[in-house]
Protein backbone atom coordinates (compact mmCIF):
# COMPACT_ATOMS: atom_id res chain seq x y z
CA UNK A 1 0.00 0.00 0.00
CA UNK A 2 1.32 3.43 -0.80
CA UNK A 3 1.72 6.28 1.65
CA UNK A 4 -1.22 8.23 -0.46
CA UNK A 5 -3.08 5.16 0.33
CA UNK A 6 -2.41 5.12 3.95
CA UNK A 7 -3.55 8.77 4.44
CA UNK A 8 -6.46 8.21 2.02
CA UNK A 9 -7.71 5.24 4.19
CA UNK A 10 -6.58 7.10 8.09
CA UNK A 11 -8.00 10.21 6.60
CA UNK A 12 -11.56 8.60 6.51
CA UNK A 13 -11.45 7.29 10.08
CA UNK A 14 -12.38 10.51 11.64
CA UNK A 15 -15.17 12.73 9.93
CA UNK A 16 -14.95 16.38 11.53
CA UNK A 17 -17.13 19.43 11.04
CA UNK A 18 -15.91 22.88 12.12
CA UNK A 19 -17.97 26.40 12.92
CA UNK A 20 -17.06 29.30 15.51
CA UNK A 21 -19.23 29.60 17.94
CA UNK A 22 -19.89 32.66 20.66
CA UNK A 23 -19.30 32.39 24.22
CA UNK A 24 -23.16 32.39 24.87
CA UNK A 25 -24.21 29.78 22.80
CA UNK A 26 -21.57 27.52 24.89
CA UNK A 27 -22.86 28.52 28.09
CA UNK A 28 -26.40 27.55 26.71
CA UNK A 29 -25.15 23.82 25.45
CA UNK A 30 -23.82 23.70 29.11
CA UNK A 31 -26.75 24.96 30.82
CA UNK A 32 -29.27 22.98 28.77
CA UNK A 33 -26.62 19.74 29.58
CA UNK A 34 -25.86 19.28 25.78
CA UNK A 35 -22.21 19.61 26.38
CA UNK A 36 -20.44 17.24 28.79
CA UNK A 37 -16.72 18.41 30.10
CA UNK A 38 -16.69 15.48 32.37
CA UNK A 39 -16.69 16.89 35.98
CA UNK A 40 -14.40 13.73 36.26
CA UNK A 41 -11.86 15.68 34.51
CA UNK A 42 -12.03 18.52 36.99
CA UNK A 43 -10.17 16.15 39.25
CA UNK A 44 -6.95 16.63 36.68
CA UNK A 45 -7.66 20.67 36.38
CA UNK A 46 -4.41 21.89 36.70
CA UNK A 47 -5.25 25.30 35.57
CA UNK A 48 -4.16 28.21 38.28
CA UNK A 49 -6.21 30.96 39.52
CA UNK A 50 -3.47 33.44 37.29
CA UNK A 51 -3.90 31.34 33.95
CA UNK A 52 -7.95 31.49 34.70
CA UNK A 53 -7.70 35.07 34.67
CA UNK A 54 -5.41 35.57 31.96
CA UNK A 55 -8.33 33.67 29.75
CA UNK A 56 -11.10 35.82 30.94
CA UNK A 57 -8.67 38.57 30.45
CA UNK A 58 -7.97 37.75 26.79
CA UNK A 59 -11.81 37.16 26.12
CA UNK A 60 -12.30 40.77 27.35
CA UNK A 61 -9.50 41.89 24.88
CA UNK A 62 -10.73 40.48 22.20
CA UNK A 63 -7.52 37.98 21.71
CA UNK A 64 -8.44 34.89 19.76
CA UNK A 65 -8.25 31.40 21.39
CA UNK A 66 -7.10 28.24 20.20
CA UNK A 67 -10.09 25.97 18.87
CA UNK A 68 -12.22 23.59 21.08
CA UNK A 69 -12.28 19.83 19.66
CA UNK A 70 -15.60 17.82 20.42
CA UNK A 71 -16.77 14.69 20.02
CA UNK A 72 -20.71 14.17 19.02
CA UNK A 73 -22.10 11.13 21.15
CA UNK A 74 -24.60 8.95 19.49
CA UNK A 75 -27.03 11.03 22.17
CA UNK A 76 -25.78 14.28 20.19
CA UNK A 77 -24.12 15.12 23.65
CA UNK A 78 -20.96 16.46 23.00
CA UNK A 79 -17.78 15.24 24.88
CA UNK A 80 -14.94 17.60 24.85
CA UNK A 81 -11.82 15.90 23.74
CA UNK A 82 -9.74 19.09 24.03
CA UNK A 83 -10.44 22.85 25.78
CA UNK A 84 -11.85 21.00 29.45
CA UNK A 85 -10.10 23.73 31.53
CA UNK A 86 -10.91 27.01 28.91
CA UNK A 87 -14.51 26.13 29.05
CA UNK A 88 -14.40 25.24 32.80
CA UNK A 89 -12.87 28.39 33.35
CA UNK A 90 -15.89 30.40 31.41
CA UNK A 91 -18.31 28.52 33.10
CA UNK A 92 -16.84 29.11 36.88
CA UNK A 93 -16.47 32.79 35.73
CA UNK A 94 -20.39 33.17 34.37
CA UNK A 95 -21.10 30.94 38.00
CA UNK A 96 -22.58 28.01 36.27
CA UNK A 97 -19.59 25.39 36.35
CA UNK A 98 -20.65 22.14 38.07
CA UNK A 99 -17.87 19.83 40.29
CA UNK A 100 -18.96 15.59 40.03
CA UNK A 101 -21.27 15.83 42.70
CA UNK A 102 -23.42 18.30 41.05
CA UNK A 103 -23.00 21.21 43.57
CA UNK A 104 -21.93 24.50 41.87
CA UNK A 105 -18.42 25.87 42.17
CA UNK A 106 -17.66 29.04 43.90
CA UNK A 107 -17.35 31.68 40.71
CA UNK A 108 -14.17 32.97 39.87
CA UNK A 109 -13.29 36.23 41.19
CA UNK A 110 -10.64 37.87 39.02
CA UNK A 111 -7.40 39.55 39.71
CA UNK A 112 -5.83 43.15 38.70
CA UNK A 113 -3.19 41.99 35.54
CA UNK A 114 -0.62 43.78 33.69
CA UNK A 115 -3.29 45.10 30.79
CA UNK A 116 -6.65 45.46 33.11
CA UNK A 117 -5.42 46.39 36.78
CA UNK A 118 -8.92 47.56 37.08
CA UNK A 119 -10.32 43.63 37.23
CA UNK A 120 -9.26 43.11 40.81
CA UNK A 121 -11.86 41.09 42.62
CA UNK A 122 -14.51 42.26 39.43
CA UNK A 123 -17.29 39.20 39.69
CA UNK A 124 -19.71 38.03 36.72
CA UNK A 125 -22.20 38.69 39.22
CA UNK A 126 -21.68 40.88 42.26
CA UNK A 127 -23.82 42.55 45.21
CA UNK A 128 -21.39 45.76 45.51
CA UNK A 129 -21.74 47.20 41.60
CA UNK A 130 -18.26 48.60 41.93
CA UNK A 131 -16.87 44.98 41.41
CA UNK A 132 -19.98 43.08 39.27
CA UNK A 133 -18.87 43.43 35.52
CA UNK A 134 -20.99 45.83 33.82
CA UNK A 135 -23.55 44.58 31.50
CA UNK A 136 -22.01 45.87 28.25
CA UNK A 137 -19.19 43.94 28.98
CA UNK A 138 -21.45 40.73 29.89
CA UNK A 139 -22.65 41.14 26.37
CA UNK A 140 -18.94 41.72 24.75
CA UNK A 141 -18.00 38.61 26.66
CA UNK A 142 -20.74 36.46 25.75
CA UNK A 143 -20.83 37.58 22.01
CA UNK A 144 -17.31 36.41 21.76
CA UNK A 145 -16.49 33.49 19.78
CA UNK A 146 -14.52 30.50 19.74
CA UNK A 147 -13.79 27.78 16.66
CA UNK A 148 -15.50 24.30 17.69
CA UNK A 149 -14.18 21.14 15.59
CA UNK A 150 -17.04 18.83 16.24
CA UNK A 151 -15.55 14.53 15.60
CA UNK A 152 -18.75 13.39 13.90
CA UNK A 153 -20.15 10.09 15.69
CA UNK A 154 -19.60 8.59 12.53
CA UNK A 155 -16.11 8.70 13.27
CA UNK A 156 -13.86 5.61 14.05
CA UNK A 157 -14.11 5.39 18.06
CA UNK A 158 -10.58 4.29 18.31
CA UNK A 159 -9.75 7.52 16.19
CA UNK A 160 -11.50 9.73 18.80
CA UNK A 161 -9.56 8.27 21.41
CA UNK A 162 -6.16 8.86 19.71
CA UNK A 163 -7.35 12.22 18.61
CA UNK A 164 -7.64 13.22 22.45
CA UNK A 165 -4.03 11.64 22.72
CA UNK A 166 -2.66 14.03 20.65
CA UNK A 167 -4.06 17.07 21.92
CA UNK A 168 -3.33 16.24 25.60
CA UNK A 169 -0.07 14.97 25.14
CA UNK A 170 3.48 16.57 24.50
CA UNK A 171 2.71 19.73 27.17
CA UNK A 172 3.28 19.42 30.55
CA UNK A 173 -0.35 19.02 31.81
CA UNK A 174 -1.52 15.70 32.70
CA UNK A 175 0.35 12.68 33.15
CA UNK A 176 0.27 9.68 30.42
CA UNK A 177 -2.46 7.94 32.95
CA UNK A 178 -4.34 11.05 33.46
CA UNK A 179 -4.47 10.86 29.46
CA UNK A 180 -5.34 7.42 30.13
CA UNK A 181 -8.03 7.97 32.64
CA UNK A 182 -9.96 10.93 30.53
CA UNK A 183 -10.46 7.81 27.57
CA UNK A 184 -11.68 4.94 30.69
CA UNK A 185 -14.05 8.17 31.34
CA UNK A 186 -15.02 9.21 27.65
CA UNK A 187 -15.45 5.32 26.92
CA UNK A 188 -17.49 4.28 30.18
CA UNK A 189 -17.15 6.41 33.29
CA UNK A 190 -18.09 3.59 35.53
CA UNK A 191 -14.87 1.28 34.82
CA UNK A 192 -12.95 4.75 36.10
CA UNK A 193 -15.45 4.92 38.93
CA UNK A 194 -14.30 0.96 39.62
CA UNK A 195 -10.69 1.70 39.42
CA UNK A 196 -10.72 4.96 41.76
CA UNK A 197 -12.89 2.17 44.35
CA UNK A 198 -10.23 -0.23 44.38
CA UNK A 199 -6.97 2.26 44.31
CA UNK A 200 -8.42 3.81 47.89
CA UNK A 201 -8.69 -0.37 48.98
CA UNK A 202 -6.50 -0.62 52.49
CA UNK A 203 -5.21 -3.63 51.67
CA UNK A 204 -3.76 -2.11 48.11
CA UNK A 205 -2.26 0.72 49.89
CA UNK A 206 -0.62 -1.09 52.34
CA UNK A 207 1.31 -3.23 49.76
CA UNK A 208 2.12 -0.51 47.80
CA UNK A 209 3.78 2.51 49.44
CA UNK A 210 3.83 4.83 46.59
CA UNK A 211 5.83 8.50 46.74
CA UNK A 212 3.86 11.69 46.77
CA UNK A 213 5.00 12.20 43.15
CA UNK A 214 3.53 8.92 42.32
CA UNK A 215 0.49 9.42 43.96
CA UNK A 216 -0.55 12.84 42.16
CA UNK A 217 0.50 11.54 38.78
CA UNK A 218 -2.33 8.61 38.99
CA UNK A 219 0.38 5.66 39.48
CA UNK A 220 -1.47 3.63 41.99
CA UNK A 221 -4.79 3.73 39.28
CA UNK A 222 -1.55 2.88 36.33
CA UNK A 223 -0.95 0.01 38.18
CA UNK A 224 -4.25 -1.49 38.59
CA UNK A 225 -5.04 -1.47 34.99
CA UNK A 226 -1.60 -3.20 34.66
CA UNK A 227 -2.68 -5.82 36.43
CA UNK A 228 -6.71 -6.62 35.02
CA UNK A 229 -4.72 -6.14 31.51
CA UNK A 230 -2.53 -9.12 32.41
CA UNK A 231 -5.83 -10.93 32.84
CA UNK A 232 -8.43 -9.87 31.39
CA UNK A 233 -7.18 -8.06 27.62
CA UNK A 234 -5.78 -11.41 26.13
CA UNK A 235 -6.30 -10.09 22.60
CA UNK A 236 -4.38 -6.96 22.44
CA UNK A 237 -2.68 -6.16 18.72
CA UNK A 238 0.56 -7.80 18.74
CA UNK A 239 2.20 -5.81 16.62
CA UNK A 240 1.76 -3.37 19.88
CA UNK A 241 5.48 -2.79 21.10
CA UNK A 242 5.61 -0.19 23.64
CA UNK A 243 3.60 -0.16 27.37
CA UNK A 244 1.99 2.99 27.33
CA UNK A 245 0.10 1.78 23.76
CA UNK A 246 -0.63 -1.50 25.01
CA UNK A 247 -2.28 0.30 28.68
CA UNK A 248 -4.14 2.55 26.69
CA UNK A 249 -5.40 0.06 24.85
CA UNK A 250 -6.37 -2.11 27.30
CA UNK A 251 -8.20 0.23 29.19
CA UNK A 252 -10.63 0.94 26.50
CA UNK A 253 -11.08 -2.86 26.48
CA UNK A 254 -11.92 -3.17 30.33
CA UNK A 255 -14.20 -0.57 30.42
CA UNK A 256 -16.07 -2.25 27.97
CA UNK A 257 -16.46 -5.15 29.94
CA UNK A 258 -19.38 -4.21 32.62
CA UNK A 259 -20.65 -8.07 33.22
CA UNK A 260 -16.93 -8.69 35.01
CA UNK A 261 -16.58 -5.41 36.98
CA UNK A 262 -17.80 -6.83 40.04
CA UNK A 263 -15.91 -10.02 39.12
CA UNK A 264 -12.63 -7.42 39.17
CA UNK A 265 -13.53 -6.23 42.37
CA UNK A 266 -14.21 -8.96 44.52
CA UNK A 267 -10.57 -10.93 42.90
CA UNK A 268 -8.79 -7.47 43.15
CA UNK A 269 -9.76 -7.18 47.20
CA UNK A 270 -9.34 -10.43 47.92
CA UNK A 271 -6.36 -10.70 46.32
CA UNK A 272 -4.45 -7.58 48.36
CA UNK A 273 -5.89 -9.46 51.27
CA UNK A 274 -4.10 -11.87 51.03
CA UNK A 275 -0.86 -10.43 49.91
CA UNK A 276 -1.11 -7.96 52.78
CA UNK A 277 -1.78 -10.67 55.31
CA UNK A 278 1.76 -11.96 53.72
CA UNK A 279 4.13 -9.26 53.98
CA UNK A 280 2.25 -5.98 53.77
CA UNK A 281 3.95 -3.28 52.50
CA UNK A 282 7.18 -5.14 51.47
CA UNK A 283 5.05 -7.16 49.24
CA UNK A 284 6.97 -6.10 46.47
CA UNK A 285 10.25 -5.60 47.78
CA UNK A 286 13.65 -7.70 46.91
CA UNK A 287 14.36 -9.62 50.28
CA UNK A 288 18.10 -8.41 51.09
CA UNK A 289 20.01 -11.36 53.09
CA UNK A 290 22.33 -8.93 54.95
CA UNK A 291 19.76 -7.76 56.79
CA UNK A 292 17.78 -10.44 56.70
CA UNK A 293 14.31 -8.78 55.87
CA UNK A 294 12.95 -7.57 52.65
CA UNK A 295 13.75 -4.30 51.87
CA UNK A 296 14.02 -1.50 48.85
CA UNK A 297 12.10 -0.15 46.70
CA UNK A 298 8.54 -1.32 45.42
CA UNK A 299 9.79 -3.59 42.36
CA UNK A 300 7.35 -2.92 39.62
CA UNK A 301 8.24 -5.84 37.89
CA UNK A 302 7.90 -8.17 41.31
CA UNK A 303 4.37 -6.74 41.63
CA UNK A 304 3.22 -7.57 38.07
CA UNK A 305 4.43 -11.36 38.52
CA UNK A 306 3.10 -11.60 42.06
CA UNK A 307 -0.12 -9.72 41.88
CA UNK A 308 -1.33 -11.28 38.53
CA UNK A 309 -0.49 -14.55 39.86
CA UNK A 310 -2.53 -14.44 43.12
CA UNK A 311 -5.40 -12.32 41.39
CA UNK A 312 -5.81 -15.56 38.68
CA UNK A 313 -5.13 -18.63 41.11
CA UNK A 314 -6.99 -16.43 43.73
CA UNK A 315 -9.84 -19.13 44.16
CA UNK A 316 -7.76 -21.66 44.34
CA UNK A 317 -4.95 -19.96 47.25
CA UNK A 318 -8.21 -18.54 49.21
CA UNK A 319 -9.05 -21.69 49.83
CA UNK A 320 -5.50 -23.26 51.24
CA UNK A 321 -5.29 -23.39 54.82
CA UNK A 322 -1.38 -22.12 54.67
CA UNK A 323 -2.28 -19.41 52.30
CA UNK A 324 0.34 -16.96 53.69
CA UNK A 325 3.03 -19.58 53.47
CA UNK A 326 1.89 -20.51 50.11
CA UNK A 327 1.90 -17.05 48.83
CA UNK A 328 5.82 -16.86 50.71
CA UNK A 329 7.06 -19.97 48.91
CA UNK A 330 5.91 -19.10 45.36
CA UNK A 331 7.18 -15.17 45.88
CA UNK A 332 10.77 -16.92 46.67
CA UNK A 333 10.17 -19.23 44.01
CA UNK A 334 9.67 -15.93 41.03
CA UNK A 335 12.38 -14.17 42.89
CA UNK A 336 15.00 -17.11 42.04
CA UNK A 337 14.08 -17.76 38.90
CA UNK A 338 15.77 -17.71 35.56
CA UNK A 339 12.86 -16.21 33.64
CA UNK A 340 12.81 -13.27 36.74
CA UNK A 341 16.85 -12.38 36.74
CA UNK A 342 16.75 -12.00 32.82
CA UNK A 343 13.81 -9.90 32.72
CA UNK A 344 14.74 -7.48 35.50
CA UNK A 345 18.07 -6.80 33.73
CA UNK A 346 18.84 -2.99 32.57
CA UNK A 347 17.85 -2.49 28.35
CA UNK A 348 14.60 -5.01 28.47
CA UNK A 349 11.60 -3.25 26.68
CA UNK A 350 8.66 -2.25 29.53
CA UNK A 351 6.30 -4.40 27.53
CA UNK A 352 8.37 -7.75 27.41
CA UNK A 353 9.35 -7.27 31.01
CA UNK A 354 5.49 -6.95 31.45
CA UNK A 355 4.73 -9.96 29.81
CA UNK A 356 7.16 -12.21 31.02
CA UNK A 357 6.43 -11.34 34.74
CA UNK A 358 3.00 -11.92 33.75
CA UNK A 359 3.43 -15.63 32.64
CA UNK A 360 5.93 -15.98 35.56
CA UNK A 361 3.45 -15.33 38.17
CA UNK A 362 0.26 -16.79 36.61
CA UNK A 363 2.52 -20.15 35.82
CA UNK A 364 4.22 -20.45 39.20
CA UNK A 365 1.26 -19.70 41.46
CA UNK A 366 -0.44 -22.19 39.59
CA UNK A 367 1.57 -25.31 40.69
Amino acid sequence: MSLREEIEIQSKAISTDSYQMSIGELINLYHDGEIDIHPEFQRMYRWSKTQRVKLIESILLGIPLPSIFVGARKDGIWDVIDGVQRLSTIYQFVGILKDDKGDLDEPLVLESTKHLPSLKDVQWDSDDEATALPIDLKIKFKRSRIDVTIVLNTSDADSKYELFQRLNTGGTNLSEQEVRNCLIIMSNSKFYDLLCILAINEDFNNCVPLSEMKETNQYRIELIIRLLAAVYCNEIDPSVSDIGPYLDEAAIALSSMDSRFDEMKLTFEGTFSLLNQAYGEDSFKKYDAEKGKRCGAFLIGLYQSIATGVFVNYEAISTKHDSTDFIKTKTDEILNSESYSRASVHGVRALDKYRTMTELGIQTFAN
